[in-house]
């Protein structure tokens, strides 16, 4: 609850009051004695766009940040 209210930009108090009453905008779920607010409704109510980052993604831009996808390995070694 705290970090959606941060991301709402309201107190957590105020988030746990609009629980109470119905009026928070993602439907929490309780787990034990906390409340746990699922990511996806929350970033789409703040309108964060959910960008999928695939494995091979990383891989070919770590390779690119290294400069092994420019061929420069040679370089580097030499």
């Amino acid at each position: 609850m705290q970090a959606a209210a941060e991301i709402l930009g309201i107190p957590e108090s105020t988030a746990y009051r609009m629980v109470r009453n119905g009026s928070f905008p993602c439907p929490p779920t309780r787990m034990g004695r906390s409340l746990k607010v699922p990511v996806p409704p929350l970033m789409h109510f703040a309108h964060i766009p959910d960008v999928i980052v695939h494995p091979d993604d990383v891989e070919n831009g770590a390779s690119h940040a290294s400069g092994l996808a420019r061929g420069d390995r040679n370089e580097q070694s030499g």
